[in-house]
């Protein structure tokens, strides 16, 4: 299992953590405040090479409320099937549009296209447009342009 451990989002610390470990897993407080908080640490914490994964309490507040209610073996679950950093990123984002209303998904995509642009290795870009394409059913050659616009 890897290491977790409560982060504070300075790069010293990131840079502490990646003498331990290459993979750290959030579990945030599922709410507004907590959402934010794993938002502020992602890039903080892939700037100096270190994977994130993000643990999902809903319905729950914290980790302690979850497992009082779930158990321990529920929580290693939620831990298993963690969310790449990145896609819950996009996730939070697609949150901000009405994916209902062609200009709010006009601007969800322009935005992820944006967030696309961050990886600067070719391979790994295009490895994330077809995750995106695929989840939300886009041409990949669409994202892909428009993402490659951008730079």
């Amino acid at each position: 299992m890897p290491w977790r451990r409560s982060v504070r989002r300075t790069s010293g610390h990131a840079n502490l953590l990646k003498r331990y470990t290459k993979e750290v897993y959030l579990t945030y407080d599922s709410d507004g405040a907590g959402i934010k908080a794993a938002l502020r640490a992602i890039p903080i914490l892939k700037e100096v090479g270190i994977t994130t994964k993000i643990i999902n309490m809903k319905p729950y507040k914290d980790p302690d409320e979850f497992i009082k209610a779930l158990g321990a073996e529920a929580y290693q679950e939620r831990i298993d099937q963690a969310e790449n950093s990145f896609l819950f990123e996009v996730r939070m984002e697609e949150q901000q549009h009405d994916m209902h209303d062609p200009e709010g998904k006009t601007a969800f995509y322009n935005a992820v296209a944006k967030m696309l642009c961050g990886f600067t290795e070719k391979l790994e870009r295009d490895n994330y447009i077809e995750a995106v394409a695929a989840k939300y059913m886009i041409s990949s050659d669409d994202l892909r342009g428009w993402s490659t616009s951008r730079d």
